[in-house]
């Protein structure tokens, strides 16, 4: 039995999306500020701005720790409302918005997905991977946990067979995978799919799991 996140919403029309507007935090690479400062956010600023992050990001001896990055002075020159609003954009215009949540505990991972699902307002299903025939399993010896989130579905045929689920456990829109996972990385990919353009899909991260929290 399938442990229910939330009750499936429907997703605002992506037809009816209105420009967000930049937030007073100026972009800290001079080329975007000139660019963008105090304009509408519009595509080409949204990714300039999470590849702004993810150079910055991966030139840090804590890329692998977003929230650890976030505290020192190297992440002095980037905004996060602005990184929020630059997320959230690109998400309401996707065509499929795919989250990889890598976290300590499922605990944890569940609480990012789930604050990441209600800011960027995306149809929630069902958790799959914790429990097996209705029997939770035991995730006290795993080191940590990865959960692969899909707009679009995220099940292959090879995770089905390994499930032993058929074609009954296909993922479905909203649905999340979970599985255990031991790297260091802790923080969200974030992609997304947007129709008409030549290198439409795109990803960026690790973005810090708490992006959406007050405190961060």
């Amino acid at each position: 039995m399938h442990l229910l996140l939330l009750v499936t919403c429907v997703l605002a029309s992506l037809t009816v999306v209105q420009p967000l507007s930049v937030p007073s935090n100026s972009f800290s690479s001079a080329s975007i500020n000139n660019n963008h400062d105090n304009n509408p956010m519009n595509i080409e600023t949204a990714r300039e701005y999470l590849d702004l992050y993810d150079t910055i990001l991966n030139a840090s001896p804590h890329s692998r720790s977003p929230s650890t990055f976030l505290s020192t002075s190297s992440a002095d020159e980037l905004s996060l409302p602005l990184l929020r609003t630059c997320v959230t954009y690109l998400s309401n215009l996707s065509t499929r918005t795919q989250l990889g949540i890598c976290s300590n505990t499922p605990q944890e991972g569940i609480n990012t997905l789930k604050r990441w699902t209600e800011e960027l307002e995306l149809r929630k299903g069902l958790l799959i991977g914790l429990d097996e025939n209705g029997v939770a399993v035991d995730t006290r010896k795993w080191s940590g946990i990865y959960i692969k989130y899909s707009t679009g579905g995220a099940a292959t045929f090879s995770q089905l067979r390994s499930l032993n689920r058929g074609f009954l456990g296909l993922h479905k829109p909203g649905d999340a995978l979970c599985e255990s996972y031991d790297g260091e990385w802790r923080g969200v990919y974030f992609s997304v799919e947007l129709e008409g353009l030549e290198d439409g899909w795109r990803q960026w991260g690790v973005l810090p799991e708490g992006l959406f929290d007050d405190l961060v």
